[in-house]
């Protein structure tokens, strides 16, 4: 019988040396065009922009968010058909990074950043991006909701996840908060901004693949237990 087999550390290898290579063309790109002033190069610097919505780095977060996803809903369904307790939590995860990575093609929470910033009259600092005041809020609500089932999982898995979302969330909402108060009191959108865009999407990114890494290595430890068959 045929075998798909994936290793999780060789997936983790490799979602971190493309991370790695977009990084350094992103860098490179804006110092070519703030630095040296080449923007007749600009085809290449916009499809290695970080900040754009439209480029190879957006595709790339999208993919890790959507095999998030998936091993998620996968998970949920073996766990589903083993009558685990929890097995509902992993589903509704799986929903919750769907629509992160619908979000992050169509930037719905810049749209949602407008409608906060205007309701509060914000017009600069860290909250610029007002994205992030609800974005708090509902992470709180979140992790109380998901502290049972965190703690339900083994420690070394417990603890990856824990990590990666250390780090996501300090991309997305710590890092963004500076990238707003920088562009709004400090430089604008100039070289040093488009670093803490490096960072930002860097620790968003590297925490997506950390999860990744998780969750494979826990569908790993569930081989033993369960397994699916596809048929016509």
């Amino acid at each position: 019988m045929a075998k798909l087999i994936v290793p999780a550390r060789k997936v983790l290898m490799w979602l971190l040396a493309v991370l790695s290579i977009l990084l350094v063309l992103h860098i490179f790109g804006q110092y070519l065009w703030h630095i040296n002033g080449w923007t007749h190069l600009s085809l290449y610097i916009d499809r290695f922009n970080m900040n754009e919505e439209i480029s190879i780095p957006t595709w790339f977060a999208i993919i890790l968010l959507l095999a998030s996803s998936g091993i998620l809903w996968m998970t949920g369904t073996i766990k589903t058909l083993a009558k685990d307790a929890f097995a509902k939590y992993w589903k509704i995860l799986a929903v919750i990074f769907l629509f992160l990575s619908i979000d992050e093609g169509s930037s719905i929470h810049e749209t949602l950043s407008v409608l906060v910033r205007d309701a509060l009259g914000i017009r600069e600092g860290i909250f610029y991006y007002a994205w992030v005041i609800p974005a708090f809020f509902l992470l709180v609500v979140l992790a109380f909701w998901l502290f049972k089932f965190w703690q339900n999982l083994s420690l070394s898995i417990r603890w990856l996840i824990f990590w990666a979302g250390l780090l996501y969330i300090g991309g997305a909402l710590g890092v963004e908060m500076l990238g707003s108060y920088y562009v709004t009191k400090l430089g604008g959108y100039d070289f040093n901004y488009f670093l803490l865009i490096a960072a930002e999407e860097g620790l968003e990114k590297l925490g997506l693949i950390v999860f990744i890494y998780a969750l494979l290595k826990h569908l790993a430890k569930l081989k033993s237990e369960t397994w699916i068959s596809f048929r016509d």
